[in-house]
């Protein structure tokens, strides 16, 4: 679990960065950059493995699905908490 939280502090502060470069405002733009961010990075990174591992395309959409949630609800906490 220390490796989970890890990675995602080091998700979180790349979000974090690019809030503070594009100086993004608003829970709503939060939700824009989180998906934005998750599709482009999460999602095609995912979408990648599953093609060489051969999975169910179920599991690329459980996985994709929380890696972009997580990337929005991520993205809603940093914009606002500024």
């Amino acid at each position: 679990m220390f490796g989970s939280f890890i990675l995602m502090f080091i998700t979180s502060l790349g979000l974090a960065i690019l809030v503070n470069r594009i100086g993004v405002w608003g829970w709503m733009s939060g939700v824009k950059l989180g998906a934005f961010t998750g599709v482009c990075f999460a999602l095609t990174s995912i979408g990648i493995n599953m093609l060489y591992e051969k999975k169910p395309m179920g599991l690329f959409f459980i996985n994709g699905g929380y890696q972009v949630l997580g990337n929005i609800i991520a993205a809603v906490i940093i914009v606002c908490w500024q």
